[in-house]
Formats: structure tokens, sequence, C-alpha cells
């Protein structure tokens, strides 16, 4: 048995019809309940996730997880600072610069320089959900000497302007 539909601006371009499939009640019921399994474990394994800690789930290794800390702490410790880079954060650790690299990458996915941007941006977030601050004092309390530089990196990451993040209250 097959519906047409008129006038849906889905329709099949070719035969200017949306076809719909009238399907038995008894594999409508079935199919309802694998996606309610589905949408079940899903939320579970969100569930178990948001319980691990971000060390956890970047470095399941206890001398990963203290190795993340550690840089974590050093560009907590320099956050309004302009100048943190890979040397700062080298002479703050102790270790060489190729291994920083090797580690860092190995452990996020990410070089040093785009993961001390993420560790600001997000600090950044959480600063601008308080509301205390103004974007400018943001920029600068996150290590940006220009909050016009500042907008458009938080732009790019994120998709929306700090304003906006600001004035809509979203969570990111």
């Amino acid at each position: 048995m097959r519906a047409y539909l008129i006038d849906n601006p889905f329709m099949n371009p070719v035969t200017e019809k949306l076809e719909v499939i009238i399907l038995p009640s008894t594999l409508y019921e079935d199919i309802t309940s694998y996606i309610t399994q589905l949408l079940s474990k899903t939320n579970a394994l969100s569930a178990q996730m948001q319980n691990q800690s971000m060390y956890q789930r970047i470095a399941p290794n206890p001398s990963e997880q203290a190795f993340l800390k550690q840089i974590l702490a050093a560009i907590e410790k320099h956050m309004d600072n302009p100048d943190l880079s890979m040397p700062l954060l080298q002479a703050e650790i102790h270790i060489s610069r190729s291994m920083l690299y090797r580690r860092v990458k190995a452990l996020t996915g990410l070089s040093p320089s785009e993961f001390i941007c993420n560790v600001r941006m997000k600090k950044a977030c959480s600063l601008l959900s308080e509301r205390q601050y103004n974007i400018s004092e943001v920029a600068y309390k996150v290590g940006f000497n220009d909050p016009r530089y500042f907008s458009q990196c938080f732009k790019k990451k994120f998709g929306k302007a700090p304003s906006t993040f600001r004035r809509c209250g979203i969570i990111i």
C-alpha cells in the first residue's frame, strides 16, 4: 500500500512525490522497541562517560594522568600570560620540546599550542557563563592581548561570538 503527499518540501525531485510506506503494526512496534533500546544504551554510555574524569577519558594510564594534570596546572598558573607557549611549558614541566610535543599529541591528538588554546577557550566559556566579567576582561584573563582577536578565535572555535554565547547562555 502506498500513499502520496503533495506540496511537501522533501519531495523526490525526479518523481515530485514523497513515497510513504505504511508498515504493519507489529513491525512498527519492533522498530520502536529497537530504537528505544539503542537510546537507552546511548544514554547509559553518556552517563558513564560523564562520571569519568577528563583525565581518565583522555589518559587511562596513571602516569599519563599525572602528566596531563601537570600540564593543565602549568597552563592554569600562567593562563593570563599572553606569552604562554611551548617554551614556557617546557621550563615549567622540565621536559624537552620534542618530548612535550609527542606526549601531548599522543594524549590529546592536538599540538601543545592547540591544547593551550583549547584550555583557554574552555576557561573563557566558564568565565562568560558566570556573567561576572565583560568580554574584554575575559579576553585578558585567558591570555589574549586583543579582545577583537579573542572574539575571532572564540567564534572560529565555537561558531558563536562571545557576546552571543553570553547573551544566550549557551553551554558548550
